[in-house]
């Protein structure tokens, strides 16, 4: 199914999520733009941004060719989720999600710990979340799911805008990188 990608940017105008100014980013650089993902705040925007998600999932990587989607903390809990449901309800694609914690839980379940969610050894994972920089952060969040969970295939990693300066940031640690949405998109 292709997608009118005219209808995810009016999302991000109306929504406020593609910001302008001077911002400072997590590895201390500094952009002239800002992607606010978390002002996808509502029914209707995150299911217009899913439906992108689960568009690029069905046309680029393959249904059958991944189990289970990963989510981080934190904004990319909210997208795992939708997509999943999203994936259910255009293509009949049941998958399994999840998320890791940032902290160390110390209460309730021995083996949520740290993730939630059913990851399983030999799982092809697909990690999601909102935007790519440095890498850092992907690379960091497989190395964290490896020392969980035995003998999973990392099948790519899904963002919505990469603003990185390397493409081949990611593919050094063994990571195809798929994207929503390009800067050229974006007008930038």
């Amino acid at each position: 199914m292709k997608m009118d990608k005219h209808i995810l940017l009016e999302c991000l105008k109306e929504k406020g999520v593609l910001q302008f100014g001077e911002f400072i980013l997590k590895d201390k650089s500094k952009l002239n733009f800002f992607i606010s993902t978390g002002k996808f705040d509502d029914g209707k925007s995150l299911s217009i941004l899913s439906d992108f998600y689960a568009a690029i999932i069905h046309s680029d990587i393959g249904l059958n060719n991944f189990d289970h989607i990963h989510g981080p903390a934190y904004k990319g809990i909210p997208i795992a989720a939708t997509i999943c449901q999203k994936l259910y309800e255009r293509y009949g694609s049941n998958k399994r999600w999840s998320y890791d914690r940032k902290e160390e839980k110390d209460y309730g379940l021995e083996k949520e710990k740290f993730l939630i969610g059913d990851l399983r050894s030999g799982d092809r994972v697909l990690i999601v979340d909102d935007v790519l920089t440095t890498g850092k952060t992907k690379i960091e969040q497989k190395e964290k799911l490896e020392k969980l969970v035995e003998n999973l295939i990392f099948v790519g990693v899904l963002i919505l805008i990469d603003r990185s300066k390397d493409e081949n940031i990611l593919n050094e640690s063994g990571l195809k990188l798929y994207s929503v949405l390009t800067l050229k998109d974006l007008g930038l």
